[in-house]
């Protein structure tokens, strides 16, 4: 059985795929070979990195790949912005870290504030004097309405203190006027 190599190409004439005809793809009467539409017997050059094949005028030739342009450089004004919700980023999550108070270390997620409000009106509605607490280091302390009353005002403090500190810095960030500038800008305790 004789066989015939064909060459594909696709509607831009790049390289597509090799096929094997055999005697079942010749014509009955002439016993010339049936090539498939978007085939020729020109056999293309080897593969070249970052070039495809491409069949044109009866002939295979390199097209070189258009690699992809590199992302442009952020703008100044971009990188403000990026700047500005890393700070931002950063006040959130120092508002929400465990607040010393005394010799204990209180969680202050947002459930954990919930929780100390919950307890502080507990108390009051019961006129009970004091409840026993379970520290973030897993301590047990007794709170009454006035160390409930004092958590919360430690807390209110050490939040305007971040809210000040943001806004320093993002003034900071608002005010440079080069990138180098920009990226001294850090919030460090």
């Amino acid at each position: 059985m004789e066989t015939k190599t064909v060459y594909g190409y696709d509607s831009t004439g790049k390289f597509t795929r090799s096929l094997v005809l055999d005697d079942t793809d010749r014509a009955p009467v002439t016993r010339n070979w049936n090539i498939p539409a978007g085939y020729t017997i020109v056999e293309p050059p080897v593969a070249k990195i970052n070039h495809d094949r491409v069949f044109a005028n009866g002939a295979w030739s390199y097209v070189a790949i258009q690699q992809p342009d590199a992302a442009p450089e952020p703008t100044l004004a971009e990188l403000k912005e990026q700047k500005i919700n890393e700070l931002k980023a950063m006040w959130v999550q120092l508002e929400i870290e465990p607040l010393q108070y005394n010799d204990c270390t209180l969680d202050f997620d947002d459930k954990s504030k919930e929780r100390i409000r919950t307890a502080r009106q507990a108390l009051e509605d019961a006129g009970v004097g004091d409840v026993v607490w379970t520290t973030a280091d897993n301590k047990q302390v007794t709170l009454t309405i006035a160390d409930f009353a004092a958590i919360n005002a430690a807390a209110a403090q050490r939040s305007s203190m971040l809210h000040a500190k943001y806004n320093q810095l993002k003034a900071q960030v608002n005010a440079a006027s080069t990138v180098e500038e920009l990226n001294c800008v850090k919030w460090e305790d």
